[in-house]
């Protein structure tokens, strides 16, 4: 299987992956069986966020996909509180490569001051947003426009908790964006992506050893139990939409258990 995020970038995407808590592999740009668990892993979560917290237009979803756990849970907040506002509101910009943050960096006029790494877009917990009326979007040119986001900045201070907005930047203000507030600087963050380090609250235990593999699901199971003990290891199993014949990934935190034990505990139980 091929990767579905940051499909350019392997090395960038075992980061992320590692920061969120979801790969404990090198960090070498090389696309792996362990790599791939771990996108899996991270999908998932994205999946359970998403029914947790109410899914949302399809451009909004792409960008909330590319998020690190911490920072879709934030977003999807963002959304619904402006929920039912006059203007309709999308993310429309998500997490950034090094190099895609370059090639942004090198448009004309300026759209950022940011080069790769420099960027909080370059760290998974930060989006931008644009407003729409009637499905023409808000660029901020005109008075009209710009007070939209700046209303919007307002509301989103006083109604959403641990977001920064880029409207009370001094230097290079940013009305369309926010990020998860994280207490470090630009180059602290930075450094802790590039060891796989967490930056912000909210990273899960990433397990000795993650595997995955393909498992047929009987005829009319319609859902499944979401975890299974095995001598006191909690083994999540990522199961959803099940249909007749369907094949399913599972993904199995294994801990110190071997393979054959805990295949033994799946064969069980499907």
């Amino acid at each position: 299987m091929s990767a579905r995020l940051f499909q350019t970038d392997v090395l960038f995407l075992q980061r992320i992956l590692a920061v969120s808590g979801f790969y404990n592999g090198p960090f070498n740009g090389k696309w792996t069986s362990n790599v791939d668990g771990a996108e899996e892993q991270f999908l998932a979560r994205y999946e359970q966020i998403k029914g947790e917290a109410g899914a949302f237009d399809s451009r909004t979803e792409s960008c909330i996909m590319s998020l690190i756990p911490a920072a879709q849970v934030k977003a999807r907040e963002f959304m619904n509180v402006i929920n039912g506002r006059p203007l309709t509101c999308r993310i429309i910009s998500g997490t950034r490569t090094y190099d895609e943050q370059d090639a942004l960096f090198a448009k004309r006029p300026k759209v950022t001051k940011a080069r790769g790494g420099q960027s909080n877009h370059n760290f998974g917990i930060a989006w931008d947003v644009g407003i729409f009326e009637n499905g023409k979007y808000y660029a901020g040119d005109t008075k009209k426009e710009d007070k939209a986001y700046v209303e919007l900045g307002a509301f989103i201070k006083a109604n959403v908790p641990e977001l920064e907005w880029g409207g009370d930047w001094r230097s290079f203000v940013d009305k369309p964006h926010y990020q998860l507030t994280k207490g470090k600087s630009v180059a602290q963050v930075r450094a802790l992506l590039e060891k796989g380090k967490a930056y912000v609250a909210g990273r899960r235990r990433c397990p000795p050893s993650v595997r995955a593999e393909f498992l047929p699901v009987p005829a009319l199971v319609t859902h499944v139990i979401t975890s299974l003990p095995l001598s006191g290891v909690t083994i999540p199993r990522v199961v959803e939409g099940l249909s007749q014949g369907l094949f399913v990934r599972v993904m199995v935190e294994a801990g110190e258990h071997s393979h054959a034990q805990i295949r033994r505990a799946r064969q069980s139980t499907l």
